[in-house]
């Protein structure tokens, strides 16, 4: 008799053993009770009594754990063993002496005896074990190392709250009073304060859709390529059923609804100092920091709007956050697919590593015409994740915003 399955799912085709079970054996499983059959050194228990009672003290402990007889099919190291046995014995033996919790010397067959074990590398640092004392804000922030950091996540906004936006609301001297997108998140919104310098970091739907409307530099030129589709002549020509000629679309205002809008910078209160200052700096951000798998304490993905462009494809500014023990990283997206034409992604990312006395906020352009993209399956450009790393990168800038020496509790 044989347990092939129970020998794969715990060794694989690393140690080629067979588990055999004599007659003594079979009898003394029917019989557990009355083991006065088995012979010396085969099974006196049934292998499925309680884990506790069949802990190894000596000896073989799987044949031990398991209460049955292994025997190897090739000889010791040093006499005829299987080549795939030699070496293998500091990781296995490690993980045997753990899981059997046996704590007398390694059993001396083709396994072999466990002396140290070392973690395989993975390229990844290891996750910190450090406790960072934290309060999390009823399940919409976080409080830690001096930061509070809160989200909302509502509903689309009604028509009465778009109105009094178009009137009341400004960003950089701009009203949000162009056609808005069909969901427009107005509520929403990710904020950082950090307590020692009163600096805020917000974003939000209305300053980010306030960031639609074009602006031009001295030479005139816009802050963003701008194309139309491809029937876009032919409809510049049309009228209305009176013969009317209809007007242009409005040119103050990006059709596609992309922003360039990268965060609102403030210090809480009524400050005279002025916004907050971003400089161009070389700094970098520590993406090796955020490779490691340290644990999250607060993630939160959230809208701010979304619109498909008259079904000619998709426009959507989104944010997700996620704070760990040493930092926390901000990933702003305003994404933009026009179908058969154009794609484009502006992102910011805002980073901060606790106790450093910088906040870094990178900006990034990445865009170019569909027809430039070589993909095997166009079903990529649909997903965002999966397509911006397919566009040509045409801007890449990271700024600094100093803070005081942080590093308090929360």
């Amino acid at each position: 008799l044989k347990f092939p399955v129970a020998q794969h799912f715990l060794f694989g085709p690393l140690f080629p053993h067979t588990w055999e079970l004599s007659a003594a054996e079979i009898e003394a499983l029917d019989h557990p009770e009355n083991p006065s059959g088995a012979a010396d050194g085969m099974v006196t228990k049934s292998p499925f009594a309680m884990a506790a009672a069949r802990a190894p003290t000596s000896g073989d402990p799987l044949a031990t754990y398991f209460g049955i007889t292994r025997r190897p099919l090739f000889a010791q190291a040093g006499s005829g063993a299987h080549p795939g046995l030699a070496g293998l014995h500091s990781g296995f033996g490690a993980a045997q002496g753990a899981a059997l919790r046996h704590t007398g010397a390694g059993p001396a067959h083709a396994l072999g005896a466990s002396s140290s074990s070392s973690s395989p590398a993975t390229g990844q640092e290891a996750a910190t074990t450090t406790k960072v004392p934290h309060e999390l804000l009823q399940g919409k922030g976080i409080k830690l190392q001096g930061w509070k950091i809160t989200t909302n996540k509502t509903r689309i906004s009604s028509e009465a709250e778009l109105d009094e936006a178009k009137e009341s609301h400004r960003f950089r001297g701009h009203a949000p009073d162009f056609p808005l997108p069909e969901m427009l998140f107005g509520q929403n919104f990710c904020r950082f304060e950090h307590a020692a310098s009163g600096l805020v970091i917000d974003l939000n739907a209305l300053d980010a859709v306030c960031c639609c409307k074009i602006e031009h530099d001295a030479n005139g030129e816009p802050d963003r390529a701008m194309f139309k589709l491809p029937m876009a002549d032919k409809w510049a020509n049309r009228k209305d059923v009176n013969g009317t000629e209809i007007k242009e679309w409005r040119e103050d205002y990006d059709w596609t609804l992309t922003s360039t809008y990268n965060g609102t910078f403030k210090w809480a209160g009524k400050s005279e100092r002025g916004a907050p200052e971003l400089r161009a700096t070389d700094k970098k951000i520590n993406y090796e920091l955020l490779k490691r798998r340290d644990p999250i304490l607060f993630y939160e993905s959230l809208d701010l709007y979304e619109d498909d462009l008259f079904d000619f494809g998709e426009s959507k500014f989104s944010v997700k956050l996620r704070v760990m023990p040493l930092c926390f990283f901000a990933l702003a997206r305003c994404w933009l697919r026009v179908d058969g034409t154009y794609m484009r992604s502006f992102d910011t990312r805002i980073f901060h590593e606790f106790g450093t006395s910088q906040v870094l906020v990178e900006v990034s352009k990445k865009e170019c015409p569909i027809s430039d993209l070589r993909v095997s399956d166009p079903r990529l450009l649909m997903d965002a994740d999966k397509a911006e790393p397919l566009l040509p990168s045409t801007s890449l800038q990271t700024f600094e915003l100093a803070l005081p020496a942080s590093g308090s509790s929360a």
